[in-house]
């Protein structure tokens, strides 16, 4: 453990090349904060696909993992499990349904914008009418549910393809 000063400090995680643990046989894994590891401490991007309907989560999920396989892409049930995911993972983005029970979209998008504003939102929603008032009125970017190319558009946007991320 390295102190850091202030009671933080930083763990260090080895690897032994041999049984003898001599210092310059040492391979350096990987430095974390010292306590528990965070779900996003990888260097992936991770999405967050919130919705009720599990065959819509699975469709997203698929379409995005297929347009890029380096996003680690996790899946909510409705929107306070949205909200209490978005809190453990820190997600780089999240991806909400409108209509889904406890919190609907809107309201999750609420919260989620209050305690990550830095975070891309996303309403993907049959209610295009809905969500064109729903945009203006939260700022939160809205695309229609039978419009998988433009949220696959967005999301290439955000963290590139993944041809592009192999150039």
């Amino acid at each position: 453990m390295i102190p850091l000063g202030g009671g933080a400090a930083l763990r260090i995680l080895v690897r032994s090349h041999d049984a003898v643990k001599e210092r310059e046989n040492y391979e350096l894994l990987c430095i974390v904060p010292y306590g528990r590891l965070a779900p996003n401490d990888s260097m992936s991007k991770t999405v967050l696909v919130a919705d009720d309907s599990a065959t819509m989560r699975l469709a997203v999920r698929l379409l995005i993992e297929g347009r890029n396989a380096e996003l680690d892409v996790h899946e909510a049930v409705d929107g306070v499990d949205a909200v209490e995911k978005a809190e453990m993972l820190k997600p780089d983005l999240i991806v909400l349904d409108l209509t889904m029970p406890r919190l609907n979209g809107a309201e999750a998008a609420s919260v989620l914008k209050k305690t990550m504003p830095d975070t891309p939102l996303i309403l993907f929603t049959l209610y295009n009418e809905v969500g064109r008032v729903l945009s203006t009125a939260t700022g939160v970017e809205v695309i229609s549910a039978d419009d998988f190319p433009r949220l696959l558009e967005r999301v290439d946007t955000l963290f590139g393809s993944s041809a592009e991320s192999r150039k």
